[in-house]
């Protein structure tokens, strides 16, 4: 099932993902992408859209990889304590 984006059909194809997967399957692809495991409780209350085929759900992997990107695109950039700023250290030389 192709995407359609390039990058997104290469990631797929190359970790030889299947095109769909149930909501347990989707909480495991998603712990790879995100680097904790959600339940499968918690992947149903996410805005990621799903089809019913006969009383299952199924997730596209396609669905699954944006939401991951774009969570950690959104995600606060945070830094330690002790850390300087890269503009920092570059106008300090």
């Amino acid at each position: 099932m192709a995407t359609g984006v390039l990058w997104l059909d290469q990631i797929i194809e190359q970790a030889n993902l299947p095109p769909t997967v149930d909501r347990e399957g989707a909480a495991l692809v998603l712990s790879q992408l995100l680097g904790f495991t959600p339940s499968k409780h918690t992947v149903r209350s996410w805005p990621i859209p799903y089809r019913v085929v006969g009383k299952y759900s199924r997730y596209r992997v396609s669905d699954l990889i944006e939401y991951a990107r774009r969570r950690l695109e959104e995600a606060p950039v945070r830094t330690g304590p002790g850390a300087t700023k890269s503009s920092d250290a570059s106008t300090a030389t």
